[in-house]
C-alpha cells in the first residue's frame, strides 16, 4: 500500500481542514497517509520521493512574512530535487487566479479543484499569462454521514428555537456568514430580505456567524433575526439546517459553496445565484438571476484577483416570497433531492472517483475499478 504525505491545516482550523480531514477518512481504504500542518512543514529534512497532497496550495505562502514568491520557489525547487510528486487541492474565489499562482500550481503533477468553475478559472487565467497548466481535475466536496441520518433536533437550544417557531408561526431563513462577508453578498440579502420581511414579518432570519461581528453581520442583524454564533460540532451543524425552513445564499464568487449542498442533502428548499460554482448542482437548487454587474472579490488578495458575479436581489426576495407562500410544494421536491444528492454526493462515492483518477494518472498505486458514480472528467490533458 502506497503511503502518501498529507499537509493540511491542522492547527489554523478553517474550511480547508474539515475537507482534507474526509479526504483522509476516506483515502485511507485505499493509501497510507501521513498527516502534515501546511502551515509549518519543511521537506529540507525530509527523503526523497515522496508523493505529498498540499491543500489548499496557495495561502500557505501567504500566512507569513517576507518574499512569499520567493518561499513558493524555493518549496518547488527542493521538491524537484528531491522527486517529489505533488497533488495539491485549491479554490478559485474569482474568475482570474493571479500569475503567482498560476506559476506555483502549474508546478504540481495533478491540482484538483472542487467545481468545474474552479477548475476552468485555473485552466483560463494560466492561458492569460502564456503558462501551460498542469493536468487539472474537479472532484467536489461532499455530503457527511451525518446528514443521512434522520432528522432528530435534540440539542436544547435548537429545540427551544423549533418551539418558538411552532408557537409564533415563524420561518426561519438561514444565511450562513462565517467569513468573507462581501464574497458572501450579505448586503444583498440584506436588501432581498428587507422586501421580504416587508411583506411576512414572520419570516426571521437565523443568522449563522463564527465568533467576530463586521460591518456586514450588523447590517443583517438589523433585520428581524436570531443569531447563531460559534463553531458547531457536525450533530448540532445538522440540526441548524433541520431546525431551518429555507436556505440562502447570495455568494458572489466562491469555489464551490458547501452549505448549499448541505442544505439540499437535508431537503431544504435551497436558493442560489445562477452562476459560478453553483452551476455544477443548480439542476437540485432553486437558481436565481444574476445581474450584468461583474464585482472585484477582494481589494488586496495575492491569489484571487479577479471578478464575480451579483445575485437580482428584486428576484431573490420574489423567489424567496414564492417559496413560503408554496412551501409544502417546494419541501416535497427537496426531499426528493435529499435523496439523489446524499448519494451521488457522498465522500465515499466522491473518495472512490477519487482512487480511480489517481490510479490513472498513476500518482499512487491502487487497486480501484471504475467507480459507479462519475464526476465530471476535466484535464488539460485528456485521458481516454
Amino acid at each position: 500500500m502506497d503511503t502518501v504525505i498529507y499537509a493540511y491545516p491542522m492547527v489554523n482550523v478553517v474550511s480547508f481542514t474539515h475537507i482534507a480531514r474526509n479526504h483522509i477518512r476516506y483515502l485511507k481504504r485505499y493509501i497510507r497517509i501521513t498527516e502534515v500542518d501546511v502551515d509549518s512543514f519543511d521537506i529540507s529534512h525530509w527523503s526523497d520521493k515522496h508523493k505529498m497532497f498540499v491543500h489548499p496550495i496557495c495561502y500557505p505562502f501567504m500566512r507569513t512574512e517576507g518574499d512569499s514568491e520567493l518561499r513558493a520557489t524555493k518549496f518547488i525547487d527542493l521538491a524537484k530535487k528531491k522527486r517529489y510528486t505533488l497533488v495539491g487541492f485549491d479554490v478559485a474565489d474569482s474568475d482570474l487566479f493571479s500569475e503567482f499562482a498560476c506559476r506555483l500550481m502549474s508546478s504540481y503533477d495533478l491540482v484538483v479543484f472542487p467545481s468545474t468553475f474552479a477548475r476552468n478559472v485555473y485552466i483560463r487565467s494560466c492561458e492569460y499569462y502564456g503558462i501551460t497548466p498542469t493536468n487539472a481535475i474537479v472532484l467536489p466536496h461532499g455530503i457527511s454521514e451525518e446528514f443521512s441520518k434522520p432528522v432528530s433536533i435534540t440539542d436544547p437550544y435548537f429545540r427551544s428555537l423549533l418551539d418558538l417557531k411552532r408557537n409564533m408561526g415563524l420561518t426561519f431563513v438561514l444565511f450562513n456568514l462565517w467569513h468573507s462577508a462581501f464574497r458572501k453578498g450579505a448586503d444583498l440579502f440584506v436588501e432581498a430580505m428587507r422586501i421580504v420581511q416587508a411583506k411576512y414579518p414572520n419570516v426571521v432570519i437565523l443568522l449563522k456567524t463564527g465568533d467576530h461581528e463586521d460591518i456586514y453581520t450588523k447590517k443583517v442583524k438589523k433585520l428581524r433575526h436570531i443569531h447563531v454564533k460559534g463553531m458547531l460540532p457536525i450533530d448540532k451543524y445538522v440540526q441548524l439546517f433541520d431546525v431551518s425552513d429555507i436556505v440562502v445564499l447570495t455568494s458572489r464568487g466562491g469555489g464551490f459553496e458547501h452549505n448549499a449542498l448541505e442544505a439540499i442533502a437535508r431537503g431544504k428548499p435551497t436558493i442560489v445565484p445562477n452562476a459560478g460554482c453553483f452551476l455544477d448542482y443548480a439542476k437540485y437548487a432553486i437558481t436565481v438571476s444574476v445581474t450584468d454587474k461583474k464585482p472585484k472579490i477582494f481589494k488586496d488578495n495575492p491569489i484571487h484577483i479577479g471578478k464575480g458575479w451579483e445575485i437580482d436581489t428584486t428576484e431573490l426576495a420574489r423567489t424567496i416570497i414564492d417559496v413560503v407562500e408554496h412551501y409544502n410544494e417546494y419541501r416535497d421536491r427537496f426531499i426528493e433531492y435529499a435523496k439523489i444528492v446524499r448519494n451521488e454526493y457522498s465522500w465515499s462515492n466522491i473518495i472512490d472517483y477519487f482512487a480511480y483518477v489517481l490510479s490513472r494518472y498513476k500518482i499512487v498505486n491502487v487497486k480501484a475499478s471504475k467507480p459507479k458514480i462519475l464526476y465530471a472528467y476535466h484535464s488539460s490533458e485528456r485521458h481516454s
